[in-house]
């Protein structure tokens, strides 16, 4: 049996900017969460989807920082959604979560 080695797909290596792609679709994957969060979480929850749109962004988080691929600073965007799961206090109305979100900051002006 042929072992592949680590970052070769098929015998090609990856590309040696290949981490700095995955990061780069990365932060923009984060910019749709914001932007999902920020302007159509009103429509997500009359839809019904409010857990699975928040499921995916927990994984979604979790993934980016424990592989160090999105700094931290630069998911302070969605830090209040965050902070709810991460530090659990009283249960709050899922029709009032959204409103507390802040405005788009550097990283939603910047391509």
């Amino acid at each position: 049996m042929n072992i592949l080695a680590a970052g070769d797909v098929k015998g090609v290596p990856f590309p040696k900017n290949f981490l700095q792609i995955c990061k780069k679709i990365l932060c923009r994957l984060f910019r749709v969460f914001v932007h999902v969060y920020i302007h159509h979480f009103d429509r997500v929850i009359v839809m019904g989807a409010e857990a699975h749109v928040n499921t995916c962004y927990k994984h979604f988080y979790y993934f980016v920082t424990e592989m160090n691929l999105i700094d931290r600073k630069e998911l302070e965007p969605l830090v209040s959604v965050t902070v709810q799961w991460r530090h659990p206090g009283p249960p709050r109305s899922s029709a009032t979560c959204h409103r507390t979100l802040p405005r788009p900051c550097k990283l939603m002006a910047s391509s």
